[in-house]
């Protein structure tokens, strides 16, 4: 044996025999620690809690200890400032609805096109409410799809349709011809398709509130002298498209009224496109109605030789200041009624605002014409829409009294 190898044999003679034991002792307490940590993570599990979730408990006291206090006084005043949104947001959508309707006539007499200002409140109107939903404004985030498209076609078509004809008739007409005829002429067409569909007839107090608002409005035409026969063709086209869009929302409601058509493959794409749009949000359909048909319009515009009075008539600061006021008052308005129908208000209430802001977009009207306007044309127009308002009232209190007693016999 040489001396390397007795040097070896020496060394091991010479350790210490609780080494090996120290080791053997360390993997025990690894291995009982081990199974202590998952015997406590299954019964964690077993709970229905997260094993694996980290105690942040030390992190949320440190984190807690280092934020500077708030003033209550500041806390007491945020959530009244959040609880008074709802009333601002009424109190906007009242104000731009009252004056859309004169900004957009006023407007007119500097650049009289029509599709051209309806293709610039649809832009702007696209422009805010995607920006809006970039910053989670809105419940539900725009979703820009095939499927969206194909959910928000009808509304498109119906949509963009009314709109064109109505800034037509603004061009044509007063505003109070423009809004007696929505007004009533809408009330009258609801009515009349729910109770065809529905298989009803309209109450007493509709009725009288029917004829007393078609009848005042008759008169105000009557007696407004700014009204042509190419801007009342304009809202019988606003009619027409109306009642399909009264037909449209009932159908969607109740897909088995649809068997009244009698048209089967009609009756499935009806259905078909109806359970496409309920599965998108509202911002996404208001979003579609004003994007996808904002170029046809324009283009539509152009046809008819309205880029003609674009080059012939050169626009001055106010006139612009005029139609940018107009498209923000129309984007404004329609983000306020999204928000409004977030916080699921009562269909009263949201009928009250309508009426509001159409009352005072009369009343604003007569302060802008005070000098043209007849005294007896603005109290129709007054009687009209106040009445208009009140069938249709009539029409949801009677709606709502029904569907409480089909839930009751439910």
């Amino acid at each position: 044996m040489t001396d390397a190898t007795s040097r070896e044999a020496s060394v091991l003679e010479s350790t210490p025999d609780n080494i090996i034991p120290e080791d053997e002792a360390r993997r025990e307490a690894l291995r009982q620690s081990g199974a202590a940590y998952l015997q406590k993570a299954m019964e964690q599990a077993i709970k229905g809690q997260d094993p694996f979730q980290i105690d942040s408990g030390g992190l949320k006291k440190e984190r807690k200890r280092r934020q500077p206090k708030v003033d209550p006084e500041f806390v007491a005043f945020g959530l009244l400032l959040r609880d008074s949104l709802v009333y601002f947001y009424m109190a906007l959508y009242v104000v731009c609805q009252a004056s859309s309707y004169v900004l957009i006539s006023v407007s007119f007499r500097s650049m009289q096109t029509p599709a051209v200002l309806t293709f610039l409140h649809m832009l702007s109107a696209a422009g805010g409410l995607y920006l809006a939903s970039q910053y989670d404004v809105f419940d539900q985030p725009i979703q820009i799809s095939a499927a969206a498209l194909k959910g928000s076609s009808v509304q498109i078509v119906l949509y963009s349709t009314q709109m064109l004809c109505t800034f037509s008739a603004l061009h044509h007409n007063s505003v109070n011809v423009v809004i007696v005829w929505i007004t009533a002429g809408g009330a009258a067409i609801e009515a009349v398709v729910a109770c065809w569909l529905n298989s009803t007839s309209l109450s007493q107090q509709s009725r009288i509130a029917l004829i007393t608002g078609f009848s005042a409005g008759v008169l105000e035409l009557l007696f407004d002298p700014d009204k042509v026969p190419l801007g009342v063709l304009m809202l019988t086209l606003w009619s027409i498209s109306k009642a399909v869009d009264c037909l449209w929302k009932q159908l969607r409601v109740d897909a088995s009224l649809g068997d009244r058509l009698k048209v089967m493959w009609l009756v499935s794409r009806i259905r078909d496109i109806g359970d496409e749009e309920a599965l998108h949000g509202d911002s996404t359909i208001a979003f579609m109605k004003n994007v996808v048909p904002a170029v046809p319009v324009l283009l539509l515009g152009f046809i008819c030789m309205e880029g003609k009075e674009l080059v012939d008539h050169e626009l001055s600061v106010p006139a612009v200041e005029l139609m940018l006021m107009a498209c923000l008052a129309y984007a404004l308005q329609l983000g306020c009624q999204l928000l409004l129908d977030q916080k699921a208000i009562k269909p009263e209430m949201q009928l009250g605002l309508k009426g509001a802001s159409l009352l005072g977009a009369v009343i604003m009207f007569a302060l802008e014409e005070h000098k043209t306007i007849s005294l007896m044309a603005v109290l129709l127009s007054l009687a009209s829409v106040t009445a208009s308002l009140w069938a249709g009232w009539q029409q949801q209190r009677r709606e709502s009294c029904s569907t409480i007693t089909m839930l009751e016999k439910l």
